[in-house]
């Protein structure tokens, strides 16, 4: 499996995801990958997003983000 999955998802406006769950998040919120909620502090409970921030944004700078998902990425190996 890759680091990415190109697919056409809903409401994305992209075509690159990480694989796994897809939360199909309610407004304000945008749709995004499931794995993606712990680098945000948030959770999910189907379509709600509970998260510190009225929208859901990165706690950190995204360099801080991409960073850390390198690093887990590479531990797993």
């Amino acid at each position: 499996m890759g680091a990415v999955t190109a697919v056409r998802r809903a409401g994305a406006g992209r075509t690159a995801f990480v694989p796994g769950e897809w939360l199909d998040a309610k407004a304000p919120h945008l749709p995004l990958e499931g794995c993606k909620l712990a680098a945000h502090l948030a959770s999910a409970s189907g379509k709600d997003v509970y998260a510190p921030f009225l929208r859901l944004l990165p706690p950190v700078p995204l360099h801080e983000l991409f960073e850390r998902a390198v690093r887990e990425a590479q531990e797993a190996v």
